[in-house]
């Protein structure tokens, strides 16, 4: 078996960790969780929040049909890269900005402009909302 190409893990990973991000903003309430953050059934939610996604971006069934195996390659691949403890940290993140990058083009050939956008918009906002997580203020309460 061939050795998967490291742009398409990259672009992978990077597309699914912005899947769950973006559909976290537009997550219901949380459900209690299982062990390591599963929920009860066992599974991490990764496919409800592509479905949330997807639901956001207002898609025909035909695109559905095309973006869901786009999105769940690109969670698989950006999952591979994290857990492989052969790469460094900026390893890992470049090969996930190219699996970023083979997933939006192949997401441009689906998506009208519009629908694109907002993806672009949704990801920038999850991925701010990423960013500010875990920061200390810079002047201690009093």
């Amino acid at each position: 078996m061939k050795a998967p190409n490291p742009l398409t893990l990259l672009c992978g990973v990077a597309l699914a960790s912005l899947t769950c991000n973006l559909v976290a903003q537009t997550d219901p309430p949380a459900v209690p969780s299982g062990i390591n953050g599963e929920s009860p059934r066992g599974d991490k939610g990764g496919k409800h929040k592509e479905h949330k996604l997807l639901q956001a971006l207002n898609l025909s069934e035909e695109q559905k049909a095309k973006v869901a195996p786009i999105l769940q390659k690109a969670r698989a691949d950006a999952e591979a890269i994290k857990a492989d403890a052969s790469l460094s940290k900026k390893q890992k993140r470049q090969q996930i900005d190219a699996v970023r990058q083979n997933t939006d083009q192949q997401l441009q050939a689906v998506l009208t402009p519009e629908q694109f956008q907002k993806f672009q918009q949704i990801r920038a906002e999850r991925k701010g909302e990423r960013s500010g997580k875990g920061e200390k203020p810079s002047v201690p309460a009093t």
